[in-house]
């Protein structure tokens, strides 16, 4: 009969997981495998791995180009791969294809391995040449039809989501009550907003003229911006990168009252909801350079 480990070797064996998972970004719910189908019909708890695919890998390299991938399953080159360095090639352990190595691995040799090689480079960054995604954006849709106490609740919460986001993502800043105030971040001189009607649903294309929105380029947008004529794109004025706006947005949000309605007894205050839902959707639809979008009510 098979006695328990002590306490030391439970302890080092922990210890050792522990450090696989800060290496690797990987953590299993069963840390052995089963030898039988019998023992895996047995296990209670199915097998699965979380993992963490932005986690920051102390000692881990940097490869100064894309990752090779498998011509059969797209897997990538790693340590667990056979190589034949003769050939110069090396096989698949998933789906166990061969393949070639391209030119700039055409010094390698047992004695000079190539970092995804190496077997404690279980994790490794690429350098992808692939242009970066463009920024996400974020429209705050305020409602001001509710006590102050709920307002500044709500105005808290909007400053605790804006610290989190990454500081390119775009931002903007939608109130509502019984009209629509749109915020333009990007004018510098003040605080700047458009009031529209919130009893009917704007088109985009009236919207657009509205706003003095204009089809430009990047260069046009940026030194419309600058100047503060009143013109140009979406980008820079209604949707402005975080780390160019978080003190006037920040400045906006302080600013916020209460809608100051006359309230029938009996009766909600009228808010423009679907309205202000429709501004900040004709928003992303206006700025051409976004990767995704979300309206946050």
């Amino acid at each position: 009969m098979a006695h328990p480990p002590d306490g030391g070797t439970m302890m080092d064996t922990q210890s050792a997981l522990l450090q696989l998972e800060q290496s690797e970004g990987c953590r299993l719910s069963w840390n052995a495998w089963p030898s039988s189908r019998i023992e895996a019909s047995r296990t209670i708890v199915p097998f699965g791995v979380m993992i963490s695919p932005l986690r920051a890998v102390e000692g881990s390299p940097t490869l100064p180009y894309e990752p090779l991938p498998c011509k059969g399953c797209a897997s990538i080159l790693n340590c667990y791969c056979q190589v034949d360095y003769a050939s110069k090639m090396w096989v698949c352990p998933f789906c166990h294809t061969r393949n070639g190595f391209p030119a700039h691995y055409a010094g390698i040799s047992e004695s000079n391995l190539p970092a995804e090689l190496f077997p404690q480079y279980v994790s490794l960054t690429y350098t992808l040449r692939t242009a970066p995604a463009p920024p996400p954006a974020f429209v705050f849709t305020v409602d001001l039809c509710q006590p102050r106490e709920d307002l500044a609740a709500c105005v808290d919460s909007i400053k605790q989501t804006i610290g989190s986001l990454p500081e390119r993502s775009l931002v903007g800043l939608v109130t509502f009550g019984e009209r629509v105030h749109l915020y333009e971040l990007g004018y510098g001189n003040c605080s700047k907003l458009w009031v529209l009607r919130g009893d009917a649903s704007i088109p985009k294309d009236k919207l657009a003229s509205m706003l003095l929105l204009s089809n430009q380029t990047a260069p046009q947008q940026k030194q419309n911006h600058q100047m503060n004529d009143g013109s140009g794109g979406c980008e820079g004025r209604f949707l402005v990168p975080l780390s160019e706006c978080e003190f006037a947005l920040e400045a906006a949000l302080d600013e916020l009252q209460p809608d100051a309605q006359d309230v029938a007894v009996g009766f909600r205050p009228r808010r423009c909801t679907g309205a202000a839902m429709d501004v900040a959707v004709s928003l992303f639809e206006a700025a051409g350079g976004v990767s995704s979008g979300r309206v946050m009510m």
